[in-house]
């Protein structure tokens, strides 16, 4: 399974990262920005995102949709503070949405 994470801010990536690694032990890309991690779908098969939404370059709903008219199969997973983007995530057929501070039990639940 390749996995992605993406968030702006460095110690939320880093948090999000160790939260999956405890619940899938694969290998895990993290990027502090939705165009390098656009880039970096555009060459590499990618099964699962996890996307921070408020960020300052590109915010993750935008994100996903770049990421799903690259890869139709990619299961997106917003996570973030805020409870308002619910229904928009699940517009875009997220597979899931993870409040922060994310949490191997919360990801486990997904």
């Amino acid at each position: 399974m390749r996995i992605i994470a993406v968030d702006d801010e460095r110690i939320a990536l880093e948090g999000l990262i160790s939260a999956i690694k405890k619940v899938v032990p694969e290998e895990i890309r993290g990027f502090r920005s939705s165009e390098e991690a656009l880039q970096y779908v555009k060459n590499n098969p990618v099964d699962v995102a996890f996307l921070d939404i408020e960020m300052r370059e590109m915010n993750g709903v935008t994100l996903a949709k770049h990421l799903k008219a690259i890869c139709h199969s990619i299961n997106i997973i917003f996570t973030t503070g805020y409870g308002e983007y619910r229904e928009c995530a699940f517009a875009l057929h997220a597979s899931g949405y993870v409040t922060k501070p994310v949490t191997p039990e919360k990801i486990s639940l997904k």
